[in-house]
């Protein structure tokens, strides 16, 4: 039982050293951000809307051929 704890004590502070990286805590909290605040708050707190832009393209975009490649492309782009 005393391992375990050691092992997720360790775990925790491995974490939060991780965090301690500028770039990291600038993406966590405005306060270490050179981001204007308004603008912070405005900001979606997820990844939401880039995941499932992510998987539309997937799905409309895989393994097609080069001809359904460039009948797909042209009917976006008109």
């Amino acid at each position: 039982m005393y391992t375990v704890n050691i092992k997720i004590h360790n775990f925790i502070i491995a974490w939060a050293r991780d965090k301690l990286v500028p770039w990291v805590l600038s993406g966590i909290s405005c306060a270490f951000t050179k981001m204007d605040h308004i603008i912070w708050n405005q900001s979606p707190n997820n990844t939401n809307v880039g995941e499932s832009a992510h998987a539309n393209v997937n799905h409309d975009g895989r393994n097609l051929s080069l001809l359904a490649e460039i009948i797909r492309q042209v009917f976006l782009f008109d």
